[in-house]
């Protein structure tokens, strides 16, 4: 809570976090089938500490509904381990006239189990490592919101602020805009702005008419940074926790093309809105970006290194989205 406080924000925050579980292949290599699943003690007792069960069902009951199976607890549990960082990081960065930094507990885990990790134990990254690269992009852009207005809209804070930690002056223009699921603008503005090398804007007012839409289960805020050379960052924040959310089916054109030697470009375009996007290779990879949303209508490029030859035969890949309902 002190983080929120601005009497008693910290000059360097050391370290901070929350546990998740790892990715599925990781549980299987220490809890065999019939005992891989919610849980269950022979699973639970590879944690380090005998609170994480407890935390990570707190945490998740807050965002969502109650899973129904182990792989909708990973993913909620990845995903509130994310969104809690980004929250915090997101904060301290728009604060940074106080502020001078943090330590993300923690890159990668030495245990097969529930951890603060970005990487599990095996190598494979949580929600969190794409989340990561993303809310500590030099240039990045929040909107400074009260910590509990995800509970109780509306987005109640203290501005928009945009965070530019290059040594090159920005000037731009913020684009906000008020979206319904279907992509259609129910309301927008935009303003300009001069930022300094290692600087950050003033924060600005959000109106009221997009703090607190009409319906706010269907609507969702998206902030743009936008230049010459086209957009440099966006931001997006929804007025509800998921559970209260009426996300509307999720229809997904993807297509997957050969680049070259074991490389595919994965391009996606979807109908409407889609938070959190998972793309899950048929084999070992690495995936350009992962955990992404989706605006209506608006083509996206994933680019997917397969570690080796892949048949056709075990292509395309799969995509789900845990908040959407899309599995």
């Amino acid at each position: 809570d002190y983080l929120f406080d601005a009497s008693q924000m910290p000059r360097f925050l050391a370290e901070f976090g929350l546990p998740s579980l790892p990715q599925m292949q990781c549980l299987e290599r220490i809890c065999r089938l019939p005992h891989l699943q919610m849980g269950s003690p022979e699973l639970e007792k590879h944690n380090p500490r005998t609170d994480d069960a407890g935390r990570m069902a707190h945490y998740g009951a807050e965002l969502f509904r109650p899973p129904q199976n182990l792989n909708e607890q990973i993913e909620q549990s990845q995903l509130v381990q994310a969104r809690a960082a980004k929250l915090c990081v997101e904060h301290l960065r728009a604060n940074n006239s106080v502020n001078s930094g943090l330590l993300l507990w923690t890159a990668n885990d030495c245990v097969p189990a529930a951890g603060f990790s970005a990487i599990d134990v095996m190598g494979q990254p949580k929600a969190l490592y794409y989340y990561a690269r993303r809310f500590f992009a030099p240039i990045a852009i929040t909107l400074e919101i009260d910590k509990h207005a995800w509970l109780n809209p509306p987005l109640k804070g203290n501005g928009i602020v945009v965070i530019n930690e290059t040594p090159k002056p920005l000037t731009a223009t913020v684009r906000c805009r008020c979206l319904d699921f279907y992509g259609h603008t129910l309301d927008i503005f935009e303003y300009p702005i001069s930022v300094g090398p290692f600087a950050k804007s003033a924060p600005r007012a959000l109106p009221r008419a997009m703090a607190c839409p009409p319906s706010p289960r269907r609507s969702l805020l998206h902030l743009e940074v936008v230049s010459e050379e086209g957009r440099i960052a966006e931001n997006s924040f929804y007025y509800l926790p998921d559970k209260y959310i009426e996300y509307p089916s999720a229809v997904i054109d993807c297509r997957l093309t050969p680049e070259a030697t074991s490389c595919w470009n994965l391009q996606l375009t979807a109908k409407t809105a889609v938070r959190d996007l998972t793309i899950c290779p048929p084999v070992a990879a690495v995936v350009e970006d992962n955990y992404i949303d989706l605006l209506p209508n608006q083509p996206r490029q994933i680019y997917i290194q397969f570690t080796g030859s892949v048949p056709m035969s075990r292509l395309p890949v799969k995509l789900y989205s845990i908040p959407c309902g899309l599995t």
